[in-house]
């Protein structure tokens, strides 16, 4: 799976899960309980997004020598297209 296959996939997994769980929080929790919910979810998020690894070089295909780019769609390090399919160890 490409690492932009990843990415999506682990996206939508956030963003379902935290609509159902907040739907469900929300009718037999107080409010706060949900707002902290959010905030843990999305640091979660983001934890899991950064530690995504190029399957060719495994670095954070991100982030290169002295740059930062997460809008670049190849790995900086080692130039892999993000939609490049990667065959399974």
């Amino acid at each position: 799976m490409s690492i932009f296959g990843k990415q999506l996939r682990i996206g939508l997994l956030y963003l379902g899960g935290f609509a159902i769980l907040g739907i469900l929080l929300y009718q037999i929790a107080p409010f706060w309980t949900v707002q902290l919910l959010g905030v843990l979810w999305f640091a979660v998020f983001v934890w899991r997004l950064m530690s995504l690894r190029c399957p060719n070089c495994g670095k954070v295909p991100t982030s290169g020598p002295l740059t930062y780019n997460p809008f670049k769609p190849t790995c900086l390090n080692c130039g892999i297209s993000w939609f490049a399919r990667v065959p399974a160890a």
